[in-house]
C-alpha cells in the first residue's frame, strides 16, 4: 500500500481515522509486525492522527522532497504490534547514543 489520503471535503469526519484502524487491523491478522508511513512535517493533523493511533516517530529527513522550488522535511513513524519490538528499539537508540563512533574510521 502506498498511502492513504482523505479528500479535503471529508475530513475532519473520521474517516482517515476508520481508515487507518481497518489497515492497522488487517496488517496485524496477516502477521505484519511493524507499519512505517512517512508524513509531511507541515502536516500537523496527520501526525496528530498517526500519534493518537500510537505511531512513533522514528526520524527526520530534512529537505527530502522538492515541490516547485521548495523542499520539504518529512517525519518517519511506525506503529509496533508488540512491545518487545518497542523495547529493541529503545535499547538500540540507547546504544547508539552511547556509543563513541570517534574510534572508527570511514573509508572512501
Amino acid at each position: 500500500m502506498s498511502g492513504i489520503v482523505v479528500a479535503d471535503k471529508f475530513q475532519q469526519k473520521g474517516y482517515g481515522i476508520g481508515l487507518y484502524k481497518y489497515v492497522i487491523n488487517f496488517a496485524w491478522k496477516k502477521q505484519f509486525t511493524k507499519m512505517w508511513v512517512t508524513v509531511y512535517a507541515d502536516n500537523f493533523k496527520a501526525l496528530a492522527v498517526h500519534k493518537s493511533l500510537g505511531f512513533e516517530i522514528e526520524g527526520i529527513f530534512m529537505s527530502d522532497e522538492k515541490q516547485g522550488t521548495k523542499y520539504r522535511d518529512k517525519v518517519s513513524m511506525a506503529l509496533f504490534k508488540n512491545q518487545s519490538l518497542k523495547n529493541k528499539r529503545k535499547k538500540l537508540l540507547k546504544k547508539l547514543e552511547c556509543k563513541n563512533f570517534k574510534k572508527y574510521k570511514a573509508t572512501n
